[in-house]
């Protein structure tokens, strides 16, 4: 909480197209960015935080989604909740183990490992399955922590076969909201398969596939990924051109005079849009390819807690 209010309520759709601009352009410079803003956050909402409780440094953002939870903060105060570093191994004949700092605990009850969980491509033939491409640097990686790395045109459709077989949740997408991710990621792949958006050439789409690719490589020297990941705000513009929504003409930088239009006709929607809590309404707001939700402009307005009328 920030001033009585979540603190993910400050990524507004502006505050996010200027990060993600600085991202494209300065990736090392965003990461770093963003693990101070909110490393500061962080201990300006509890300054009591203790060296001891482990916090600090974090993993690098672009690597590793920020934990939120509202209650681990009191329990680590209270001691009710202990932080402790990485084990380094259970000694044997006994109910022990070690830590990384070289601290030992006994009588040891149980130890539940919350790993997380990885994509299972087993159920494809080879031909099919987006991992079953040459990745010798990628699996050698010492930070590669069992993730195989999806070939995958724009993180989502098959190099192979993009006419008919996509994949949708194995990347990260361009959001932090994954039903935004998700709602996008359907519209896109119904205009491509209804032959509303002509895909390039093979060639173009291996080529972006080997940049991607080699993108993922450099970020994981640094530690391991969650995901697989692409560039936000790249990903966010083929995706709001590939489903036909509107939006980029619209509420992108571009300034086109639909931009106007709609900004002049409708300037408190479009201040709730840009600076009010960042939701998926806007990419079924604006008619184009695909019919637009009636409900859109009043959605918009009731997450903000506001009162629509027309």
């Amino acid at each position: 909480m920030n001033k009585g209010k979540p603190m993910d309520w400050k990524a507004s759709r502006r505050i996010t197209s200027l990060s993600q601009k600085v991202n494209a352009r300065f990736p090392n410079l965003a990461a770093k960015m963003g693990s101070w803003f909110l490393e500061r956050m962080m201990k300006k909402q509890w300054p009591f935080i203790q060296p001891a409780w482990n916090l600090s440094p974090a993993p690098p953002i672009a690597n590793k989604s920020p934990l939120i939870n509202d209650e681990i903060i009191s329990c680590l105060r209270a001691g009710t909740v202990k932080s402790a570093r990485d084990i380094r191994r259970f000694i044997p004949d006994s109910k022990s183990l070690e830590f990384t700092d070289g601290v030992t605990l006994t009588d040891i009850d149980g130890v539940i490992f919350c790993t997380g969980y990885y994509f299972d491509w087993s159920i494809f033939a080879s031909e099919a399955d987006p991992t079953a491409f040459a990745a010798t640097e990628w699996d050698a990686s010492p930070h590669q922590n069992g993730l195989r790395f999806p070939r995958l045109y724009q993180g989502l459709l098959s190099s192979r076969f993009p006419e008919s077989l996509a994949f949708i949740g194995p990347v990260r997408g361009f959001s932090g909201s994954a039903f935004a991710n998700y709602d996008l990621w359907s519209q896109a792949v119904a205009q491509i398969w209804k032959g509303n958006y002509p895909l390039p050439s093979r060639a173009e789409m291996n080529a972006w596939c080997d940049r991607n690719y080699k993108s993922n490589l450099a970020q994981l020297q640094d530690w391991h990924l969650q995901k697989v990941g692409l560039i936000p705000q790249e990903l966010e513009h083929w995706l709001n051109d590939a489903a036909g929504n509107g939006v980029n003409e619209i509420l992108g930088s571009s300034w086109s005079w639909a931009a106007w239009k709609f900004w002049w006709n409708n300037r408190a929607l479009y201040k709730l849009i840009m600076t009010g809590i960042d939701t998926p309404f806007p990419y079924r707001l604006f008619e184009g390819r695909r019919k637009k939700w009636d409900g859109a402009a009043e959605a918009i307005y009731k997450v903000n807690g506001k009162k629509y009328v027309k």
